[in-house]
């Protein structure tokens, strides 16, 4: 079927409703729009500068961000109706189904969607931009978006599908933006501590280059290094046994297996059979 269905079964609390996605758009032409006709938008149209053309690589974060390519000025004012502006959000129909992004405020005044996105402009008074985004790159909204798919040939939505997506919401506009500020400041806290790992990885990583390699020498350790080679060093080496039956609960006496799978991160895991 090209329209999902309307409702979640889910229990909603007082003050919230359930509306659909064409219920929230904004009251004008192409609130909801798709992507220009396959022949209107080509290779031969890029240029080195002017409005962005926003693409599968550019759909993989919060904001549309990355690397653009760019239409002239006057093509995209022959494509108006795929325009999108700051705060409509931008979904992919076809390809890494699921992606939904924000367009932000700067630094270009509009984006142009290709044919692979669809472009959504909420009716602020009704739906806060930043909640509906939170929503639909939650478990909840990846799972109204997959489980609606188009499964023949490649996986793929249509803007019938996107505007029969049901949103939980509180009716009021200031508590979804407050919800939207909350989830933002944890997402900016995940997205620091990640960053803090990345650095601490890569410290470690410099840190193991030179402590295994004697580069560097813990304090107290000043004895020359000396060459060797595997087989000086191990009691025994033996190859490994295939193993066809499936893992079961093992108890006394019962062999473990080291499976390959188990094999990453410093970490031996077993099964036993």
């Amino acid at each position: 079927s090209d329209v999902c269905s309307s409702d979640l079964d889910i229990e909603l609390p007082d003050g919230w409703h359930q509306p659909r996605v064409i219920d929230i758009a904004a009251r004008r032409a192409n609130a909801t729009v798709g992507g220009p006709f396959g022949s209107d938008l080509v290779a031969n149209d890029y240029v080195d500068s002017g409005v962005p053309v926003i693409r599968g690589q550019n759909m993989g974060q919060r904001y549309v961000a990355g690397e653009f390519a760019f239409v002239s000025p006057a093509k995209a004012k022959a494509l108006q109706a795929n325009l999108a502006r700051p705060s409509d959000l931008v979904f992919t129909q076809r390809g890494t189904l699921g992606q939904v992004a924000l367009v932000p405020t700067g630094p270009y005044e509009e984006y142009l969607i290709s044919q692979s996105q669809m472009k959504l402009t909420l009716d602020c008074g009704a739906a806060a931009p930043g909640y509906v985004h939170q929503y639909f790159a939650s478990a909840l909204g990846q799972k109204q978006i997959l489980d609606s798919a188009i499964q023949t040939g490649v996986p793929h939505t249509n803007l019938g599908i996107l505007r029969n997506y049901a949103v939980p919401m509180p009716r009021r506009v200031d508590e979804q933006e407050a919800i939207a500020a909350a989830l933002t400041d944890a997402d900016a806290l995940i997205d620091s501590l990640e960053q803090l790992l990345t650095k601490k990885r890569q410290i470690k990583q410099g840190a193991m280059q030179e402590l295994l390699t004697g580069k560097r020498r813990l304090p107290g350790f000043e004895a020359a290094w000396t060459d060797g080679v595997l087989g000086d060093v191990v009691a025994e080496l033996v190859a490994g046994v295939s193993v066809n039956s499936d893992p079961t609960g093992g108890g006394d006496g019962v062999p473990s297996v080291v499976k390959t799978s188990a094999l990453k991160g410093g970490e031996i895991g077993r099964a036993h059979v």
